[in-house]
């Protein structure tokens, strides 16, 4: 199985600005599944502007329920 160990931030792929990791594991095993950045206050405040940007100003926004659904 392979995991994504970058932070995904409007649309790209970030480090955390510490370089701070977090090691996952598996609840079932106790084995090490990875490490992933420890996001601080820094990348969620970028991962909220981000997410308030898309709804606000992308058609994604715009569109109905249903047609949400058809993506």
């Amino acid at each position: 199985m392979q995991f994504h160990t970058s932070l995904l931030i409007d649309g790209g792929l970030k480090e955390s600005a510490s370089g701070g990791r977090i090691s996952l594991v598996d609840p079932a095993t106790e084995a090490p599944l990875c490490d992933v950045p420890a996001a601080g206050r820094a990348e969620v405040d970028q991962a909220l502007a981000a997410a308030a940007r898309a709804f606000r100003d992308e058609p994604w926004a715009r569109l109905t329920v249903p047609k949400r659904s058809e993506a």
